[in-house]
């Protein structure tokens, strides 16, 4: 097994073929895990090996945490297409890890020289931005709706009561609107 898998190393491509039949296969995942492991021993530097076991311990495991941490790296290696940042800001906004993927995409934006990749993360980032405040946004209506024994009809009562400064605009210079039925906020 050893020479076997020396010898697939030495063809990543390859290897990597075999790796994603075994993980998408009939195998079972621990031990596509093991062989990924030994993958990144050998080329810890290869965001391949580092995505398929992500994958790994999110699809087949549902062991978020190793999951983001293993993409999370891969994101971050030298080849590494934008898709793999935005997985990793989806896993980290899913666990209401909000602040965490504003920064992992900031220091991705701040590291990458390709542009197009570049502009796909700064689309990311202001959809994490957009997250964050209408989890703010709903916080403070549901806030209203205690003090005031009714939802807010619009984000202005919000202001008038003292709980916003003004009335925000998303990232994208839209505003957010309140349906004061049930106090979700929604950018338009």
């Amino acid at each position: 097994m050893n020479a076997l898998f020396n010898i697939l190393i030495a063809r990543k491509l390859t290897y990597c073929m075999i790796v994603s039949s075994i993980v998408h296969g009939d195998v079972e995942p621990e031990k596509s895990k093991e062989l990924l492991n030994r993958a990144i021993v050998q080329r810890p530097d290869y965001w391949r090996t580092w995505y398929l076991r992500g994958f790994t311990y999110w699809y087949f495991l549902e062991e978020r945490e190793k999951a983001l941490s293993d993409l999370s790296h891969a994101a971050k290696l030298p080849g590494a297409p934008p898709f793999l940042a935005s997985m990793a800001s989806r896993l980290m906004v899913a666990k209401d890890d909000i602040t965490t993927a504003i920064r992992f995409l900031r220091d991705l934006i701040a590291n990458t020289r390709d542009q197009t990749a570049r502009k796909a993360l700064r689309k990311k980032l202001k959809l994490a931005y957009i997250s964050r405040d209408i989890r703010i946004l709903e916080t403070l209506s549901d806030k209203y709706a205690a003090e005031q024994g009714r939802r807010a009809a619009s984000l202005k009562e919000l202001v008038d009561a003292g709980l916003l400064r003004h009335i925000p605009l998303d990232p994208f210079g839209k505003p957010y609107e309140i349906d004061p039925e049930t106090g979700s906020v929604q950018s338009l």
